[in-house]
């Protein structure tokens, strides 16, 4: 903390009160200085995301096909054959066609 004369612009002391010794004002100035640390540190980074559906188009066209044809094939064999090929080509289907396209995400830092 410092005190100063505001008309003649003398320090005082500290803890002077009354008047200044040189002008006889007693106007007085008063500063006080207040510090506080602030710290920073360098940390910077980034994020990229992507996603996309990255298709396969061979098992797409063999889950199409099958698709399409297992209804007919169990029409043609008729009775319990039928029924047995056309579940065992909707099992097909239901284990490929997840295989015909796959999420990819890519995660790139830096």
């Amino acid at each position: 903390m410092r005190r100063q004369c505001r008309d003649c612009g003398m320090d005082l002391p500290e803890n002077h009160t009354g008047k200044c010794p040189k002008c006889g004002s007693e106007k007085q100035s008063i500063f006080v200085s207040v510090g506080n640390k602030i710290g920073l540190s360098q940390s910077v980074g980034w994020q990229s995301r992507r996603e996309f559906y990255e298709k396969n188009p061979t098992v797409g066209v063999i889950v199409a096909v099958v698709s399409i044809v297992s209804p007919f094939l169990g029409y043609l064999l008729g009775d319990m054959w039928g029924i047995a090929i056309g579940v065992l080509f909707s099992a097909l289907t239901i284990y490929l066609g997840p295989l015909a396209s796959t999420k990819v995400r890519e995660i790139r830092h830096g």
